[in-house]
């Protein structure tokens, strides 16, 4: 389950500010996520996670684009990025400075 996987399971009866900040970040990801949407906005979603659990919401959101949502992730953490084989647009003070169609490796 969702929950599970964002280590939440012990949580689903207490109310938001009972919540830490990260445990916040991550019942927004998995409200976004339960209801199968064709679109998810994703604005640094990782941004106050441990290391591990932001690989997790990170895979969490790849295993979404698979099954046909498109995600769209804002982030500053190329290490989340620099390998997928995915569309990568980079972005600097609002001017685009690369649109990647595959991983940077092999261009």
């Amino acid at each position: 389950s969702l929950l599970r996987a964002l280590d939440l399971e012990e949580r689903t009866e207490d109310f938001p500010r009972m919540l830490s900040g990260g445990e916040q970040q991550r019942i927004s990801i998995a409200r976004a996520l339960i209801h199968h949407p064709r679109l998810i906005l994703a604005d640094e979603p990782t941004g106050n996670l441990d290391a591990d659990m932001a690989r997790t919401v990170f895979d969490l959101l790849l295993e979404a684009n698979a099954a046909g949502v498109t995600v769209v992730v804002a982030t500053h953490d190329l290490s989340m990025i620099e390998n997928l084989n995915l569309r990568t647009v980079v972005l600097d003070r609002g001017k685009i400075l690369g649109d990647f169609e595959r991983p940077r490796g092999l261009e």
